[in-house]
């Protein structure tokens, strides 16, 4: 994220990311004890990993995920725009 995002908002962008990641990570705790419970844990495991793997190749399908680099950014650099050609 620091080499994708100006500086100057980056603080912003991260609290963000994080918040969204608290969040994610309680609505999962909340809903898997009662899905557990209508369910076999060994679905229930499966079907999670089903689900995960299936994010992580939705992210790849898009050419700006996978065109990411990890070249840092140099002083005074803008980011790149997410449609805009390397």
């Amino acid at each position: 994220m620091q080499t994708r995002v100006a500086p100057d908002v980056l603080n912003r962008v991260n609290a963000y990311q994080v918040a969204g990641s608290v969040a994610g990570m309680a609505a999962g705790q909340a809903l898997a004890g009662p899905v557990s419970t209508l369910v076999e844990p060994r679905a229930f495991l499966l079907g999670s990993a089903l689900v995960a793997a299936g994010v992580v190749a939705a992210l790849l399908l898009i050419r700006p995920v996978r065109r990411l680099g990890g070249e840092p950014r140099r002083a005074g650099d803008r980011p790149v725009p997410a449609g805009a050609p390397a």
